[in-house]
């Protein structure tokens, strides 16, 4: 029998939410944007809200369906763009610590 981990997923949502929207309490557009710690933080909590949005979409597509007001596809897309740009640019540091040293 197949466990139900629909409000185990939800839940992952709703504390990744309040979470980074913790992070940035207080803080300014600048501030923000030169905190790396914070930006970080923030990053993980929206590809966690990303993946949780894709296993409902994967496991629990009534659910997804029947609660059109979520932007399930565009939470989706979100976590897929940020952990693709992350791979990207953890990739790039490499070979560019690479060519550093190969010099």
């Amino acid at each position: 029998m197949k466990e139900n981990r629909l409000g185990d997923y939800l839940d992952h949502m709703r504390q990744a939410s309040a979470d980074a929207l913790t992070f940035v309490e207080g803080l300014s557009k600048e501030e923000f944007f030169d905190d790396k710690r914070t930006q970080q933080a923030v990053i993980m909590s929206l590809i966690i809200i990303g993946e949780a949005a894709t296993k409902i979409m994967d496991r629990y597509g009534e659910f997804a369906t029947q609660n059109t007001q979520v932007p399930w596809r565009s939470m989706r897309a979100i976590a897929l763009l940020t952990a693709t740009s992350i791979s990207i640019l953890m990739w790039c540091g490499i070979r560019f610590r690479q060519r550093c040293l190969s010099y």
